[in-house]
Parts: C-alpha cells; sequence; structure tokens
C-alpha cells in the first residue's frame, strides 16, 4: 500500500502545473474576416511547391504568395481506422511516408501560414501572381514580391535543425515616398489532420498557453462551421495551437524588427488570434476543422508605422508533432502541456489529485516532493 502511495505522489507531481482556465484579453482583438468564395476545383499549373525537410519533418512552401500548402511529419503514420468508422467517401489515410498533420482541409489553395491582410498586400492572392523563388536548399526557402504601391516583399522559412519546426520570416521593405501603417495578419493554420472523423471531434480544441509551464493553459471548443471565436489572453502568450486526438500543430511568434540599410532594431509588438470554424468538403459527411487567424500588433493595439526606406520584420515558428513519446520529446515542456486538453487525461489528473490528498501525512510525499522517490 505505501508504494502504491508513493506511485500516485509521483503521478500526481508528474501533472502539477497544467491547469487549465479561461482568462482576459489584452490586446485588441481581431475582426472577423470574409471569407471568400471558394475558388475551382484545381489551382492553375503556375502554382508550384518548394520542399524544404530535416530529419523530423517537410514542408511543402508553395509560390501562392509564400504559404504552407503541406507539412508532414515523417516518421508517424496514420490510424487506418476500421470501414464502419470511416466517412462515407473520405480518403483512406496513407500509413507509408509520414502523416501530413497540415494540409488542404479546406479548398485547393486554402494554404497555411497564409498572409491574409494588413500588409499591404490584396485581398485575393491569386491576383499576385506566382511569388518569385528568390533562393532555395536542402532545408530554406525565400520567395519574393513587389506590389504597384513600391512595397517589395521577402516571406523566408527554414527548417529547425533538431525539431519539426520551421521557421518563418516576413519582411516587408517600404520603397513608397509615404509612411505606411501595417499589421500583418495571417491565416496561421487552416485545419489539422484527423485519424477517425467524425469521431475526433470531441477531441478536438483550440489551445494557448499563457505564463511558461506554471501558467495557465486554455483548451477551447472548436467554433460552429461558419462561425468565428476569439482565443482570450491574459497575459503574453507561449502560442497558440490545434489539437486533434492524436496530433497537434502549434503556431508562435518570434520576433518583430524595424530596419534600415544600417541599422535592425527590435521592437516590442503584442498579438492576437481569432478561431474560425469550417467544414471540408468532398465528403458525404464533411469533417469539422478550425482555422486559426492571428495578428501582429503594435503595443496597444495599433499598426507599426513603416517610414520609407524602413523595412518591417515579422518571425513565428510553426511546429508540429504526434502524441507518441518519440515526438513529445522534441517539445519543450510547456509544448508538452497539449496532451492534457485529452478528457482522459484530465480525467486522470484530477483522479491522481484527490487520492493525493491522503498522502499529506506520508513519509513518501515528502520525499516525492523532494525528487527523491
Amino acid at each position: 500500500m505505501r508504494r502504491i502511495l508513493c506511485l500516485l505522489a509521483a503521478i500526481c507531481l508528474s501533472v502539477h502545473g497544467a491547469e487549465t482556465a479561461p482568462s482576459a484579453t489584452a490586446v485588441e482583438p481581431i475582426v472577423a474576416p470574409v471569407v471568400p468564395a471558394q475558388p475551382a476545383a484545381s489551382l492553375p499549373v503556375r502554382w508550384q511547391r518548394t520542399t524544404i525537410s530535416n530529419t523530423q519533418a517537410a514542408v511543402e512552401v508553395s509560390n501562392y504568395r509564400a504559404s504552407i500548402g503541406r507539412f508532414t511529419l515523417l516518421h508517424s503514420k496514420a490510424l487506418k481506422t476500421p470501414i464502419w468508422r470511416r466517412v462515407p467517401g473520405a480518403e483512406v489515410p496513407n500509413s507509408e511516408g509520414g502523416v501530413a498533420v497540415l494540409d488542404l482541409f479546406r479548398s485547393v489553395d486554402d494554404m497555411h501560414s497564409m498572409v491574409t491582410s494588413g500588409a499591404g498586400l490584396s485581398g485575393d492572392p491569386g491576383a499576385d501572381g506566382p511569388w518569385q523563388l528568390v533562393a532555395s536548399s536542402a532545408t530554406a526557402v525565400t520567395f519574393g514580391y513587389a506590389n504597384t504601391e513600391g512595397l517589395q516583399y521577402r516571406l523566408s522559412y527554414s527548417m529547425d535543425a533538431v525539431r519539426p519546426t520551421v521557421h518563418a520570416e516576413l519582411t516587408i521593405t517600404n520603397g513608397s515616398s509615404a509612411t505606411v501603417a501595417l499589421k500583418p495578419r495571417l491565416r496561421a493554420l487552416t485545419g489539422i489532420h484527423q485519424d477517425d472523423p467524425p469521431n475526433d471531434l470531441p477531441f478536438m480544441a483550440m489551445v494557448d498557453n499563457v505564463g511558461g509551464f506554471e501558467g495557465k493553459m486554455l483548451a477551447d471548443y472548436l467554433p460552429a462551421v461558419g462561425t468565428f471565436k476569439p482565443l482570450v489572453f491574459n497575459g503574453v502568450p507561449d502560442y497558440v495551437a490545434l489539437k486533434s486526438r492524436f496530433f497537434t500543430a502549434i503556431w508562435a511568434p518570434s520576433t518583430v524588427t524595424l530596419s534600415t540599410a544600417a541599422t535592425r532594431a527590435p521592437v516590442a509588438f503584442a498579438w492576437a488570434a481569432l478561431g474560425e470554424g469550417f467544414a471540408s468538403p468532398g465528403a458525404a459527411t464533411p469533417v469539422h476543422h478550425a482555422a486559426i487567424h492571428t495578428e501582429f500588433q503594435a503595443i496597444g493595439g495599433g499598426a507599426f508605422n513603416v517610414a520609407p526606406g524602413q523595412a518591417l520584420s515579422v518571425g513565428w515558428a510553426i511546429t508540429i508533432a504526434s502524441m507518441a513519446e518519440r515526438d513529445l520529446e522534441l517539445l519543450t515542456p510547456v509544448e508538452q502541456k497539449l496532451k492534457f486538453t485529452d478528457g482522459m487525461f484530465r480525467f486522470f489528473k484530477s483522479l491522481a489529485w484527490l487520492m493525493s490528498l491522503p498522502l499529506d501525512s506520508s513519509p513518501c510525499w515528502s520525499a516525492a516532493m523532494a525528487g527523491q522517490w
């Protein structure tokens, strides 16, 4: 019995600090965007992709406004559910060659990491024409574009050396004669792989974490199809994420800088996020998904003022992972908290807390707290 009590003490400690709680906003909320009509069933030939990869993952970046079309976890396998559990008309996942945790879940051009507004670009990415491939290697790629108002764009992606993470930086150079106000908004994540829809739906969540490992994590259900729901922060969030039963995609900002030809200086910034519910077409039973829109803001919720000759750079990273131990080990302790969005984890966490109450007077408890057990 003494050994069982000690074991429960260790279990309780392992889940300490992952409580979830509602929070309050500290930035200007994002106004829900107007969702454009869906395009034709196939993209023109002019849209082409460049693949970069490391040992963990591969990313397909398109010249369609330098957005991400697919992000594959190379060492994972999709779960092939029994035929009686599959969505009628849904494609059977391929268990070889990894799992595309991020893919085209709504329409053929509904990409991830897509710059949508606030950056001086048109509302229709197709109107840009193909962005130019400026540089590429096995692990990095850069696309460029210039609009008619004198703004020049560079969007670069580079793979992390170890993790299934891609780092991105958008640089907007003001080549005009007037100061421009920029507040770049992205459709950061547009759906996530589900092994077993619609049975995965109770496990689906939009997640944010504020305050590190000891901070608060909020897991919220997906917005209803066709509706929007702001992700509300109490403080500076560590990340926002989409979570299905067995996979997650994490988006986190990195830096904002203002630079000239001679200087490059970091700028304090805030950011906001908005969830959007949608259903993927194509199957007899559409699959419920969510997109997460993010927006870079100046402190106070305003725009960044970029003078002629200056360049604004905003950076972010996207990480994908399964809930398998080999993938969780590559995540930070703060990111690993995402496994607790599963209702079963939360149930056993609460059960462990209740069963730990009699341990207050047990000598094993103090030993476990000190890390000696």
